[in-house]
């Protein structure tokens, strides 16, 4: 039996290939049942797959989830799936926001709205000093989906956290990376070295020498900062300040404890799984790997936990023989309705 994944992120505004408008993503809904797809969750799909199925899932549960798409989902009778990351949950919102439902209704104006903010700054400001989760969903908000009937939670994870998988260094930090101080422990200065980097769950965690980073980012610091790297030899002149200060010494940081290695699976894998069946009352089977990163002992704990699939961002359709700890995604982009209809036809 074949069926579809689609894999969205943001519903909104902003001029980002992930972030899909509320009018395309419209056309996508209309296109869907126009087609004879039958969307449905994508547990109910791994239970009993049907000819013509088809599921709209959505990773990391941002605000403009409940704002745009919740209402359009709502609009035409189609179900979802969002899979959370339960460390980053909107903790400041005690009561559901307004929505575009709350404008066609007219309770509200449609500059009234949540501010989405961008991308970048949604995913920088959840780990910074103060660890502002606003452009996430509540708990509240995620309650009032699922008992729609509509919308499924599943897992993507506690925190989504990038980790050093390797000494080797592939970049500095000159504050592109929203991720860094995931990785760093908060730690974001710029001209610090950016490692071969994976997700949490898919490699063992690098733990870098802080002595190389305060040397970096001392010289970044003392020859202007962001001016610094104005020069086209940055870079060249950070390796040579680097290998300069390496020569005769033994700094190349250390690899984390397996223990705590194990540990944190456990918090990423397990108890993200927990959490969701507490708050919402549900079963929690599904997990999607944060960046579609895995290796083999991820799907052993994820098995270990109790799940019974797992969803990558391999482009694809599924079918019998997918493996449904490997479930193929096709990354949906801000397609018009013409690119909309011609990529679902390739794979379905």
């Amino acid at each position: 039996m074949k069926f579809i994944v689609l894999a969205y992120h943001h519903i909104n505004y902003e001029k980002r290939p992930d972030c899909v408008s509320p009018g395309n993503f419209e056309s996508h809904l209309k296109i869907l049942l126009e087609k004879g797809f039958k969307p449905r969750h994508l547990n109910e799909i791994i239970a009993s797959p049907h000819d013509k199925d088809l599921s709209i899932t959505f990773d990391d549960g941002y605000l403009d989830n409940w704002v745009y798409a919740f209402p359009l989902l709502k609009k035409y009778s189609i179900k979802a799936t969002i899979f959370i990351s339960t460390g980053r949950i909107c903790l400041e919102a005690p009561s559901p926001r307004y929505n575009l439902e709350d404008v066609w209704t007219k309770k509200i104006k449609k500059k009234e709205l949540p501010l989405i903010e961008s991308h970048f700054n949604i995913n920088t400001k959840s780990f910074d000093e103060k660890d502002s989760k606003e452009g996430f969903l509540s708990w509240e908000e995620i309650k009032f989906m699922a008992e729609s009937g509509l919308v499924d939670i599943q897992s993507h994870g506690a925190s989504h956290k990038m980790i050093f998988a390797s000494p080797e260094i592939t970049d500095y930090n000159k504050g592109q990376y929203w991720w860094i101080k995931g990785a760093t422990g908060g730690d974001s200065r710029n001209g610090i070295p950016v490692y071969q980097h994976r997700s949490a769950i898919a490699a063992r965690k690098f733990c870098d020498d802080i002595k190389i980073r305060n040397l970096l980012a001392g010289h970044v610091n003392s020859r202007g900062e962001m001016d610094f790297f104005k020069k086209n030899s940055w870079k060249k002149e950070l390796d040579t300040t680097l290998m300069e200060f390496l020569e005769g010494k033994n700094l190349h940081g250390v690899w984390e404890p397996e223990e705590e290695f194990k540990e944190r699976l456990k918090y990423e894998i397990d108890l993200s799984r927990k959490t969701i069946e507490q708050k919402l009352e549900k079963e929690c089977s599904i997990f999607c790997y944060p960046w579609g990163e895995y290796e083999t002992f991820t799907v052993d704990r994820l098995k270990n936990a109790g799940y019974r699939a797992a969803a990558t961002f391999n482009s694809g359709a599924n079918n019998d023989e997918t493996s449904p700890f490997s479930l193929n995604r096709i990354p949906v982009l801000n397609w018009n309705s013409k690119k909309f209809v011609k990529e679902i036809s390739s794979f379905s």
